[in-house]
């Protein structure tokens, strides 16, 4: 498991202000393992985001804990995959939104110019 500063500590360090929120990535862990390891769940509500090759594992899990969930396309590798994926938001009765902001990155537009 790797843990990683993020967000305004790590802005506020590079311009020499006095750090005021701390947010934290880790990497190589689930869920369940954070919970093991005393770590404290911000709320039901607070939205998960996801990498592109952890997509189903973990939208299926943060669903299973009652998050909504954010994820880039694709849902999953497979199409019984991306049912998982929204049978587990159906079930939660969460909110499963799905980003593809690709056609707006400004380097897309110069490519497809």
């Amino acid at each position: 498991m790797q843990i990683y500063l993020v967000g305004g500590a790590v802005r506020d360090q590079l311009l020499g202000l006095a750090v005021k929120d701390r947010d934290w990535v880790v990497v190589g862990a689930d869920a369940d393992d954070l919970l093991q390891r005393g770590f404290q769940a911000v709320g039901k509500d607070f939205p998960v985001f996801l990498h592109p090759d952890t997509h189903e594992e973990y939208a299926v899990k943060a669903f299973e804990h009652g998050a909504h969930v954010f994820i880039e396309k694709p849902i999953a590798d497979t199409v019984i995959g991306a049912q998982r994926v929204i049978d587990a938001a159906n079930t939660a009765s969460k909110k499963l939104v799905v980003g593809y902001i690709l056609r707006h990155h400004p380097s897309w537009m110069r490519f497809i110019e």
